[in-house]
C-alpha cells in the first residue's frame, strides 16, 4: 500500500504477521526483490494477523485500516 510520505512522496507499505524469528532474513529477501520497483521508501508494518472476511478472503478496506493505523502509530512515536 502506497502513503504519502511528509515531502508528498508515494512510499510503499508492506504488511507482515511473523513471530519475529527470522525477521530479518525475510526482510532481507523482500526487499531484493521489492526494492527494484519501488522509487520511494519501504517500510514493513507488522500486524498481528491480516483482517479476512468469512470467505477467507483478505478484507482490503480492514487491512487498509490497520496498516494506516500501524503507519500513524509509527510516526507518534517517532520511527
Amino acid at each position: 500500500m502506497a502513503i504519502a510520505s511528509d515531502a508528498g512522496l508515494g512510499e510503499l507499505h508492506i504488511a507482515l504477521v511473523t513471530d519475529g524469528s527470522d525477521d530479518r532474513a525475510l526482510l532481507d529477501r523482500i526487499i531484493a526483490v521489492v526494492r527494484p520497483m519501488v522509487n520511494g521508501g519501504l517500510h514493513f508494518i507488522r500486524l498481528p494477523q491480516i483482517p479476512r472476511n468469512d470467505m477467507g478472503k483478505i478484507d482490503r478496506p480492514l487491512l487498509k485500516d490497520a496498516v494506516l493505523a500501524a503507519h500513524a502509530a509509527a510516526r507518534t512515536d517517532g520511527r
